[in-house]
């Protein structure tokens, strides 16, 4: 699917136009499962996916990925710095992630031992000065790491593992979220980019963790 042709979006997701209705309305009321820990648009995003992989079935699991992985872009109430994250020098993460594994699995169980690999994450701090169609501000990764570190108040880090089940969404899917979480402790968000499946399959994204 093309992602910058909004036809084939459109026709993909005009079926689901009542099961979003219908999500938004519970999720209004606050009587759907998820309502209570998601916003309205994380929870409208995992429906209409869900639907599609399980119609679809898994040949299409990358369709969905591929949808859930959109940048959204920055713009609002938000800080967003992104940084790299060296993997370790040394493999004592990846041996008690491993040996952990082993001592749950069942019998006859199998997996692939995966490496170790540099990842990506994002500081997300609440940008107080900020109204909601604010424009991300074009300067350097540093600097916004800068300007975030001014507005937090609080010695509070949030280390923030996103939700999509290991295959699916992104930390640029969850900047609202963490937007208002760092509004909330005064303080400020790290969002992991681990690795996603079935590319990455487990345990790579708890190696990443």
């Amino acid at each position: 699917m093309d992602l910058s042709d909004p036809i084939p979006i459109i026709k993909t997701l005009m079926p689901k136009v009542p099961l979003m209705g219908k999500t938004a309305l519970f999720h209004s009321l606050g009587i759907s499962n998820t309502s209570k820990y998601w916003d309205l648009k994380t929870e409208m995003i995992i429906t209409v996916i869900r639907s599609l992989v399980v119609k679809s079935g898994p040949a299409h699991v990358a369709k969905a990925q591929k949808l859930s992985l959109k940048d959204p872009g920055i713009k609002g109430k938000m800080w967003v710095s992104k940084v790299g994250v060296p993997k370790p020098s040394e493999g004592d993460i990846l041996t008690a992630v491993i040996e952990a594994v082993d001592s749950l699995k069942d019998e006859g169980a199998f997996y692939t031992k995966p490496s170790l690999v540099d990842i990506t994450a994002e500081w997300t701090g609440y940008r107080a000065g900020a109204t909601s169609n604010s424009p991300e501000l074009k300067i350097s990764e540093e600097e916004k790491y800068k300007e975030m570190m001014k507005e937090v108040k609080a010695p509070a880090t949030v280390l923030y593992f996103h939700g999509g089940a290991h295959y699916l969404m992104d930390p640029s899917s969850h900047r609202p979220g963490c937007s208002k979480l760092a509004k909330f402790t005064k303080g400020r968000v790290l969002s992991v980019r681990y690795r996603l499946a079935p590319q990455n399959p487990f345990p790579a994204a708890l190696v990443d963790a």
